[in-house]
């Protein structure tokens, strides 16, 4: 059996499961997140969490009104 898990960084601890891919989107009034699977914590590199944080700035200016 081949471990099919992909560590960027090396495994961070011992529940680690290794990278996953992400999604960001808007939905009506919702920004979402689907990580595609279900998820205890998740780490990212800074470049990572800077897009991430652009991504949901992006995501949260399509919707009209602040609720």
């Amino acid at each position: 059996m081949t471990n099919k898990n992909y560590y960027p960084r090396g495994k961070l601890s011992e529940d680690d499961e290794g990278a996953s891919a992400i999604v960001v989107s808007t939905t009506g009034n919702t920004v979402r997140i689907d990580f595609g699977k279900q998820v205890a914590w998740i780490g990212f590199d800074k470049k990572t969490a800077l897009m991430l944080a652009d991504a949901l700035i992006q995501n949260a200016n399509k919707i009209g009104t602040t609720q």
